[in-house]
This record gives structure tokens, sequence and C-alpha cells, in this order.
């Protein structure tokens, strides 16, 4: 799976559709237990009441795939916490 990125500006012609939130997963190993998360954003809400899911990037470090994306509501990177 290529990682996948967001289009520039001056790319967009319509509204902006995102894709359905998923579960990080490598499709080459069929599984995510070799998934390395790089980067977790939670969910937040935007100037204007819009809610962005949480989303992540991951290297599966069996295969060298990358990918990321927008994940499901309460997932979260096994783990993962704030720091206060």
């Amino acid at each position: 799976m290529p990682f996948l990125t967001s289009p520039r500006p001056e790319q967009l012609t319509g509204p902006i559709r995102l894709a359905a939130p998923q579960r990080p997963f490598c499709e080459g190993c069929d599984t995510d237990d070799f998934l390395i998360f790089e980067e977790y954003v939670p969910s937040r809400v935007l100037p204007g009441g819009q809610v962005r899911p949480a989303e992540t990037s991951y290297t599966c470090i069996e295969c060298g795939q990358v990918g990321g994306h927008s994940v499901p509501a309460g997932w979260e990177p096994p783990g993962w916490f704030w720091y206060a």
C-alpha cells in the first residue's frame, strides 16, 4: 500500500471527501503485528466546529511498506498516552 498524501489546494475541484477511517494494517504481510507507528494525531475539533478524525502514519518492519490515514474513533496506537 503506498503512502497516502493529501492533494495540493490547486488540485481540489469539488468538496473534499475523506476516506472512511480504517484500522492500520499491512496488506503485504496480511497483519498489523509488525507495524511501527511514526505519528499519531488524535481527533480534534477545527475552527467552525468540523470534527477531524484521528490520523496515524506507520511502517511495517517486516516488509518495509508505509501507510498513513485516518483511523476509527476510539483507536490509538498500542501503548500510546498523553504526556502531562
